[in-house]
């Protein structure tokens, strides 16, 4: 009897022990989303353009849709990253309104 009590509490204690390095885990792999270092993904998307001629497809509205869909794993990513990430969010809808603008000035030309 002791020994199954003792297998369940491993199990258990096993179990919180994965989910909590999971949680842990992933705190450090999105951090970046709530700091100013997100915008370095605009760097990177420049540097993609002057190698192949060519930028990811839709990666502002990508990137819009990851932000939003994201929640952050810990209580203290969430109060100190949180409003990063909508600082983000707002900026890459920026991005995308003058996306759409410069579109529309290119097709009024065109019109014109």
């Amino acid at each position: 009897m002791l020994e199954t009590i003792t297998r369940v509490i491993m199990a258990t204690k096993n179990q919180f022990t994965r989910f909590y390095c999971r949680r842990k885990y992933c705190a450090m792999d999105t951090y970046h989303f709530g700091t100013a270092e997100f915008k370095r993904s605009d760097d990177l998307v420049k540097e993609i353009e002057l190698v192949t001629g060519s930028i990811p497809e839709h990666w502002i509205e990508r990137s819009i849709a990851m932000l939003k869909n994201h929640r952050f794993h810990t209580s203290y990513c969430t109060e100190r990253l949180e409003p990063g990430k909508m600082r983000n969010i707002a900026w890459l809808e920026s991005l995308l309104r003058e996306e759409m603008n410069d579109i529309v000035e290119l097709f009024d030309l065109l019109i014109l």
